[in-house]
Formats: C-alpha cells, structure tokens, sequence
C-alpha cells in the first residue's frame, strides 16, 4: 500500500504554510505493519513533534476511540491565545495491554473508514463499538 496522505481540507490549506507537515504525514500498511508518521503536541509546549509508529498487526488486539477502552487521549492539549487544540485519537490495543494513541484529525472519514475495513479484510480484527459508530460502519 502507497503512503496515504491526510485529505481534510482544512489541514490541506494549513499545509500550505507548512509544507513539512504533509510530506511527514501519512500512513501505510505493509506486510503486516501499519506505519504511521505524525506530528503530535509536546507536554507543556506550543510545538509539534515528529514521530513515526511502526504497529505489528499481529500483536493488535483491538482499535476504537479513547471511550471505548475508559481512556484519555494520550496527546497533550494545547492552550494559547488563539485557541485550543485537542487532537481526536484512535487507540491500538496490544495483547500486551500497551496502547498507542494515533492523532487522526487530518483525515477524513472516508479515509479512515477504508483503513479500518482493510484490517477488518486483511487481519480479522474489528474496531470498537464507538469508533464504528463515529465512522459510520455497519456492523
């Protein structure tokens, strides 16, 4: 699978300004891992962060919003004078009760509903009630 590139509009239109920030942010599923490039908020910043996650899909139990497993969102929120900026995470479950949280807001439904289907096809795994339920999927 290509690299998948956020297609929200609103963060297409901010990329614009900040061009790094699109080439860096993708997701891809290869042979069994899903690679997810992102920038995320630091603790106690108004900066962002690089990171890239390499998720076994082998080790993945389940995925679903912070709701589904009585979790918060692992990515700081940022206050300024502008505004505030929460991120709207999906969560893997590992069969080592380890989480690993994915900031999607530059994505569209769309798009994470075709990735979500595709595991579902690929690994047999299901996303949880909520995040079915936000992403519009038929159970």
């Amino acid at each position: 699978m290509k690299k998948i590139r956020p297609q929200n509009p609103i963060y297409l239109i901010l990329s614009l300004f900040i061009p790094w920030h699109f080439i860096n942010t993708y997701y891809s599923l290869k042979s069994d891992t899903l690679t997810i490039s992102r920038y995320y908020t630091r603790k106690n910043s108004n900066d962002f962060d690089k990171k890239v996650d390499t998720i076994d899909m082998k080790k993945l139990v389940t995925f679903g919003v912070p709701k589904d497993f009585g979790t918060t969102i692992q990515e700081p929120i940022i206050r300024g004078t502008k505004g505030t900026y929460s991120s709207q995470e999906i969560q893997f479950l590992f069969e080592d009760s380890s989480i690993i949280g994915w900031n999607v807001r530059p994505y569209t439904k769309k798009q994470l509903r075709q990735l979500s289907e595709l595991i579902y096809l690929r690994y047999g795994i299901t996303a949880c009630d909520q995040l079915q339920k936000v992403l519009g999927i038929n159970s």
